[in-house]
């Protein structure tokens, strides 16, 4: 039997363990005709306390549309997009909009809509959500995020499907959202 020969007191100290936070990631690929939209999605969240930030970078956009865009129940990829269920909506709320603070939402409805597109059909943001996270029974691991044709009417339409999905339209881009480590190149805006 060999012995263990001991570090020499040069050795650089061992990596710190890697426990800051959670990280989730969505990756969109452009792999047939129905899903042309792709990039990803980059979530983190310091601890149980904090609002989950999310970093987004998307290409193959309409140029000038501001597409709807939430997390949806399922990651369930087996049917393109139509087999990811609807908003993620785990404590029942009513469609709403993140940026209206008195007025409930579905966790799910994030920012509801990204900015238009550039010329290049390409977005790129970054945003925290009080409602959304990485940790406990709520959490978005296994959801998944669905870029849709239309705008989001943020509920105001007047017909129960505004109430319920914001009438946005046909799903043109998907991913599930799974677990992943820290990754900070995937930080499009810092």
């Amino acid at each position: 039997m060999q012995r263990r020969r001991r570090p020499s007191r040069n050795c650089p100290p061992p990596a710190p363990r890697e426990n800051h936070g959670r990280f989730a990631l969505a990756l969109l690929q452009a792999d047939n005709d129905t899903k042309r939209v792709h990039g990803c999605v980059y979530f983190e969240q310091a601890d149980v306390t904090r609002e989950t930030r999310v970093y987004v970078s998307l290409q193959g956009l309409t140029p000038g549309v501001s597409h709807a865009f939430h997390i949806h129940e399922y990651g369930d990829a087996r049917r393109c997009c139509e087999s990811m269920g609807g908003h993620f909506n785990p404590n029942g709320k009513l469609h709403g909009s993140q940026t209206w603070h008195d007025v409930e939402r579905h966790a799910g409805d994030l920012i509801n809509n990204l900015p238009p597109a550039g010329s290049d059909g390409a977005v790129q943001l970054a945003f925290t959500d009080p409602l959304i996270t990485l940790f406990g029974d709520d959490c978005i691991y296994g959801c998944s995020i669905v870029v849709h044709q239309g705008t989001d009417d943020l509920g105001l339409g007047g017909t129960c499907e505004s109430l319920k999905t914001g009438s946005a339209g046909k799903r043109i881009g998907c991913a599930p959202i799974v677990r992943c480590k820290r990754d900070d190149s995937l930080r499009v805006i810092a």
